[in-house]
């Protein structure tokens, strides 16, 4: 394989995803002069591996992956609505009026075991509020992308999920849950928020050579107003901008982020790629 390989996440849902990774692959190329291979990870769990193996030198890493990540040449938070840190929000339907302390023998559907907003937060915030979820729910099952799980609930074969959020307030959820889910979106709402959590990054891996990561960093970062408006880049990420953040930051945040045991898990086969929603 010739030129950059640039390695995505699955959770928009695999034809949007791949429709993302063709407009990131045209904007790098304009960008850093170089020819540029796409790849949709097929899971979290795959980013980890072609990020550890080398194979990837530009890796676009959920919070959950960049954690675990032993080192890095550069790690670049990418901002959204002003701000480089996310909160999760456990989501239900409206009309199940459900609580926290009331989700004996509920179903949930999540993203990712690797997915900090579609997962890992949440399971934090049960925990932290004394809620054992493999105790809790009658079924626990990972979807692959944040539509699936979404649509998990609103088709009732799922009673909560989890999904990223940067603002809490009401008319900000009701907006993002019409992101996830279109009008649908109105059927559902917020039932607690999460911790804070560092944003998604573009990670430039250890196995490059610093003076390559160097090179790349300073053609990747936009860092004039100007340069941040015609980023094709930042467009196709849906980002604002890129802010280098040391990895020990991402590290830090390891106690929010560690799975639990896999024995703590009930989770079903996922269904095939084919059959994945293709909106986010």
């Amino acid at each position: 394989m010739g030129g950059l390989l640039f390695v995505l996440p699955p959770a928009l849902g695999r034809a949007k995803a791949e429709a993302r990774a063709e407009l990131i692959r045209a904007a790098l190329e304009q960008k850093l002069g170089e020819s540029v291979e796409t790849h949709v990870a097929a899971n979290y769990a795959d980013i980890e591996e072609r990020t550890a193996s080398g194979e990837a030198q530009l890796v676009w890493a959920p919070a959950g992956v960049t954690a675990k990540l032993p080192a890095a040449r550069a790690v670049l938070t990418i901002v959204r609505e002003g701000q480089t840190n996310y909160r999760s929000a456990i989501v239900a339907r409206k009309n199940a009026s459900l609580r926290l302390a009331a989700l004996v023998g509920t179903k949930a559907a999540w993203v990712d075991p690797l997915s900090a907003g579609g997962y890992l937060l949440a399971i934090a915030k049960l925990r932290a509020e004394g809620i054992d979820p493999a105790k809790t729910f009658a079924s626990q099952i990972f979807l692959g992308s944040h539509r699936a799980a979404v649509e998990a609930v609103l088709h009732e074969t799922a009673d909560v999920t989890a999904v990223s959020s940067h603002k809490m307030d009401a008319a900000s959820m009701a907006e993002k849950l019409r992101w996830y889910a279109g009008p649908a979106g109105d059927k559902l709402t917020a039932i607690a928020f999460t911790e804070s959590c560092l944003n998604d990054a573009i990670v430039l891996p250890a196995s490059l050579s610093e003076a390559k990561a160097i090179a790349l960093a300073q053609k990747l970062v936009p860092t004039t107003p100007s340069e941040i408006a015609r980023s094709r880049l930042l467009s196709a990420l849906e980002a604002e901008g890129l802010v280098q953040t040391p990895l020990e930051e991402y590290h830090r945040l390891a106690p929010l982020l560690t799975p639990p045991p896999a024995e703590d898990r009930i989770t079903l086969t996922p269904p095939s790629r084919s059959s994945r929603p293709s909106w986010h």
